[in-house]
């Protein structure tokens, strides 16, 4: 699952959700800030969060800069994931 959160991985408890675990941190990527998009990713929360069971695999994790001067209010995240054999 992913979205909007609003809660960083320590809401959490840790870097999992029941079953399911985050794929930033799994990347070691979960400090980085999604959100607001007006301060720099060193700076902002990171409560957007793609989330996903043990049987995917993260490859790679992204939290993508591109859009930061549309307006919009979140970074967008890209997760690549593949099955877990």
């Amino acid at each position: 699952m992913a979205g909007d959160f609003n809660a960083s991985i320590d809401g959490f408890n840790g870097p999992a959700l029941g079953q399911c675990r985050d794929a930033a941190s799994r990347m070691k990527s979960a400090a980085v800030g999604t959100w607001p998009t007006n301060l720099p990713t060193w700076l902002g929360m990171p409560i957007d969060h793609v989330l996903a069971g043990n049987t995917w695999k993260v490859v790679s994790y992204s939290v993508l800069t591109s859009q930061d001067k549309t307006s919009a209010r979140h970074r967008p995240t890209l997760a690549v994931m593949i099955r877990a054999e």
